[in-house]
């Protein structure tokens, strides 16, 4: 188990790297994006989403969520919707302003309840 969990957070570490390099290569970069690199941007997120999910379904079979954990799992929900609408909405050019402050809210919002998520998770091990 103990390694199972250790190469899902290598991937996912590896995804949230890429997905933020990808990310800061497309804002510095001139519209229309460059295809290969929004592409990798796109599939590392759905990669690290269904990561994300595999890791909070795990959780919930083998502990009991508390009001806390709930909250957390909450947000991230909310923070991957955000990511994915803006995300979507700025490919396709539209209100490119108000998707960016969204996706940057996002993105913080889903980095910040996964590190609680993975400190939950190693705290509960223990």
């Amino acid at each position: 188990m103990a390694t199972g969990i250790l190469i899902k957070s290598i991937l996912g570490i590896i995804l949230i790297v890429t997905i933020l390099v990808t990310g800061m290569s497309l804002h510095k970069k001139e519209k229309p994006y460059n295809k290969g690199l929004l592409t990798v941007h796109k599939l590392a997120t759905i990669v690290l989403v269904v990561l994300a999910a595999i890791f909070v379904v795990a959780y919930l079979k083998e502990y009991e969520a508390n009001l806390l954990l709930l909250i957390i799992i909450v947000i991230l929900a909310i923070s991957i919707i955000g990511l994915l609408v803006s995300g979507g909405s700025m490919s396709l050019d539209k209100n490119d302003k108000i998707m960016l402050l969204i996706h940057r809210v996002s993105t913080a919002g889903f980095m910040v309840s996964i590190a609680a998520f993975v400190y939950i998770l190693i705290h509960s091990n223990n």
